[in-house]
């Protein structure tokens, strides 16, 4: 069950499900979507998902989750370069949400690397921290129920042994202070 988990809920899972859902809340018009949608698409999906398969049936990742920190090292490097091409592209569509949106999935995968170069933190609670945070923020605060996959992703990378706590506590910290901090700085939190 802890694998089932652990592999359904992943970034690759997550990102097309928010990117998708960012995309119909912001109302984009049709020359929009048409320098946005190819920029997440190559630079936020194939380019990073496809080096990590590369890496790996080159055998240079021992898996998909990339266990041993120095592993995510190359793959981290080329996901925050793509990220910010994209996040380039994805400025001159002109549309202020869709720019902070890919400006704080940028600044997460940055933190995330450079994390990593020192220490290893969990991607998985990084990226279903973030995937709460942001889709309620979507969809107006009216999906609190993602929140409960934060401790069940917590429980499954505990029990498979990917990480320790304070590894899987800096994902969500980490992640969830900069989401919140980010969106209270441009404006989307009230409080």
């Amino acid at each position: 069950m802890a694998q089932f988990i652990s592999n359904l809920f992943n970034i690759a899972t997550w990102l097309p499900i928010i990117s998708f859902s960012l995309l119909a809340k912001a109302q984009l018009t049709s020359d929009q979507l048409k320098k946005i949608i190819p920029a997440i698409i190559i630079f936020q999906l194939i380019i990073p998902l496809g080096y990590i398969l590369f890496l790996y049936f080159k055998k240079e990742i021992t898996d998909l989750d990339m266990t041993k920190r120095e592993e995510r090292i190359k793959p981290l490097i080329v996901s925050t370069i793509s990220a910010l091409i994209s996040l380039a592209l994805i400025y001159l569509s002109g549309n202020k949400l869709i720019i902070t949106f890919y400006f704080i999935i940028f600044i997460l995968i940055l933190v995330n690397t450079l994390i990593t170069l020192f220490w290893k933190i969990s991607f998985h609670m990084a990226a279903n921290t973030a995937a709460a945070i942001l889709l309620n923020f979507i969809f107006d605060w009216k999906l609190p129920f993602l929140y409960l996959l934060i401790p069940l992703i917590f429980w499954s990378r505990l029990k498979l042994k990917k990480h320790t706590v304070a590894q899987l506590l800096a994902g969500f910290f980490v992640n969830a202070g900069i989401i919140i901090f980010l969106l209270k700085f441009f404006g989307y939190l009230g409080f």
